[in-house]
């Protein structure tokens, strides 16, 4: 399965390795704030960079996979709390 390297996607694997965004930025070359507008949907990335943040991220597929299972059931629950 393919995962969807979005903006919400780096900011789930960034934060489960313990990385700040302005260590990532620095890792991939990229100014602090721009990371963080990838994160919320400000700014739209294209497939290099977001190739780049990938690989930046010490963390399997299968790994980040599972994450964003737990992250989506997380989710579900909160709105049948709500």
């Amino acid at each position: 399965m393919k995962i969807k390297f979005d903006g919400q996607t780096l900011r789930i694997a960034r934060r489960a390795v313990g990385m700040t965004q302005a260590r990532l930025a620095k890792e991939v070359g990229i100014n602090p704030a721009t990371g963080s507008h990838y994160e919320t949907g400000l700014r739209s990335m294209n497939d290099d960079i977001a190739k780049q943040l990938r690989a930046a991220l010490p963390i399997s597929d299968e790994d980040l996979m599972v994450l964003l299972a737990a992250h989506r059931q997380l989710q579900r629950r909160k709105g049948r709390a709500g």
